[in-house]
């Protein structure tokens, strides 16, 4: 007999009832909302061997939605980067493309 394994949430979805599934697609777009009323802080700092990072702060979201932002990030500006102690942290000096692009997808923003 066969086991079958669940490798991800998704594959446990279809045991929720209707009411938990509601439920859980509640949270999400809650959880969503929270991101787009962000208000975040960019500024660059110069690290070792001449390096500049571009760090932005201020999220207030759930770990794995900063996560998600910062692969969109990323992925839009071909860069790399990392998330730490709820910091995006990017390599390169992008904080004007950056702060522009999100002051156009709503976002406030200080640059410092």
């Amino acid at each position: 007999m066969s086991q079958k394994t669940f490798n991800q949430l998704s594959d446990l979805i279809h045991l929720l009832s209707e009411d938990e599934k509601k439920e859980l697609e509640q949270k999400k777009e809650e959880e969503a909302l929270v991101l787009t009323k962000e208000h975040f802080i960019i500024r660059e700092e110069n690290r070792a061997k001449g390096k500049t990072f571009t760090i932005m702060e201020g999220f207030t979201c759930a770990d794995d939605h900063i996560e998600e932002f910062a692969l969109e990030i990323k992925q839009h500006f071909g860069l790399g980067g990392t998330v730490k102690d709820r910091l995006l942290i990017l390599q390169g000096k992008v904080s004007d493309k950056l702060l522009s692009y999100l002051k156009n997808a709503g976002y406030k923003v200080i640059k410092k």
